[in-house]
């Protein structure tokens, strides 16, 4: 029962005639093709790609075929994008839905709709273990024109520095770039410092020992992740949410956070209505 009403929120629209300026709609297509068409990007635990099968795992991979059964449709894990590219492929309608979900900042707000937040990631600011010039540092120290952070062009890590770090050196990364990039350039020196949730960079000191640490235990932030949408698609941003809501309210956003041992991730609060 948990999904009927969501399923003819979603299927019943196909007895009613769409208006002209609907034809073209996401929501339109999805349901002429019974078919969600995702974009993705690798992010460690929650959307992971083995790199000699190329088969698809993940807390979003399992979140999705969840959504996909009970709404009677297919997913499809179409298109790689960038987390930088975001933006232009949905507006574009290259993809349906970037399935991998989104950090929130001003100008996804301004292009973009934004659904009701899965869950929530604590962002920490990340060095080279073996550099000494942040020993004993605060995090207002890095606020300073001597030293460098990375971003992406047209991501969140962006805004980021910009809001949190504005008087800081960027070392700007194209939009086509990973977002595991972010970290190979404190690394590799370009950087002094960066941005990350704890799976990202817990996934990198796994694979790396000794290469980063955290400045401080205090996050510069708390982020909602959040599934983009095109502009003006409010049936569709409707059907997500009350998707996300019930997924939150009987414990499966929960259990499949605890099956990919994430850590790191604040879990929503239960809704009531």
């Amino acid at each position: 029962m948990r999904f009927l009403m969501l399923t003819i929120t979603l299927l019943g629209f196909t007895a009613i005639p769409a208006l002209a300026n609907d034809q073209d709609s996401v929501f339109e297509r999805i349901k002429k093709n019974n078919t969600i068409k995702c974009g993705y990007a690798e992010w460690p635990s929650f959307f992971d790609i083995d790199a000699n099968t190329g088969d698809f795992s993940g807390f979003f991979y399992d979140f999705w075929d969840i959504v996909g059964e009970e709404l009677s449709l297919k997913i499809d894990w179409t298109t790689p994008v960038q987390w930088g590219q975001v933006t232009e492929a949905i507006s574009s309608k290259k993809i349906d839905l970037f399935c991998n979900a989104v950090w929130p900042d001003a100008g996804r707000r301004k292009h973009l709709l934004l659904s009701d937040p899965i869950f929530y990631t604590p962002l920490y600011v990340y060095v080279r273990s073996e550099d000494e010039k942040f020993l004993n540092k605060d995090l207002s120290d890095l606020n300073n024109g001597n030293y460098t952070s990375s971003a992406l062009d047209g991501d969140s890590s962006e805004s980021h520095l910009k809001r949190y770090f504005p008087k800081a050196k960027r070392h700007m990364l194209t939009a086509s770039s990973p977002y595991s990039d972010l970290i190979l350039s404190v690394i590799t020196g370009k950087s002094d410092f960066v941005i990350s949730d704890e799976p990202e960079a817990n996934s990198f000191i796994k694979n790396n020992p000794n290469k980063i640490r955290k400045i401080s235990e205090k996050p510069i932030t708390i982020k909602m992740v959040q599934i983009p949408l095109k502009k003006n698609e409010h049936h569709l941003l409707n059907v997500l949410n009350g998707v996300i809501q019930d997924l939150t309210n009987d414990g499966t956003i929960e259990k499949l956070i605890k099956k990919h041992k994430i850590q790191g991730v604040i879990i929503g609060k239960k809704s009531t209505q």
